[in-house]
């Protein structure tokens, strides 16, 4: 709703801790739902950010995920995110 009313029109979906699959799910029901309940345009899926093992551990460690695991599959999702933006 944010991006409706301020205009913003490159907003888009990132769904964490997902397959390809979920995410998809994911905005599937979301854009359902905005649609049904909301009247709302739905927003586009730009990206899913998977689950990772080494994420939660850094966050246990009190460690940076970047610094602590930089080759993690999440991590490099989320540089490809970075990029794309």
């Amino acid at each position: 709703m944010l991006w409706q009313h301020h205009s913003c029109s490159n907003a888009q979906l990132i769904v964490n801790q997902a397959t390809p699959r979920e995410g998809a799910l994911v905005h599937k029901r979301l854009t359902t739902a905005a649609e049904q309940f909301l009247k709302l345009q739905p927003l586009p899926l730009m990206a899913s950010i998977p689950s990772c093992k080494y994420y939660s551990q850094a966050i246990k460690n009190h460690q940076l995920a970047f610094a602590a695991f930089p080759h993690s599959p999440a991590l490099q999702e989320v540089r490809n995110l970075a990029k794309a933006l």
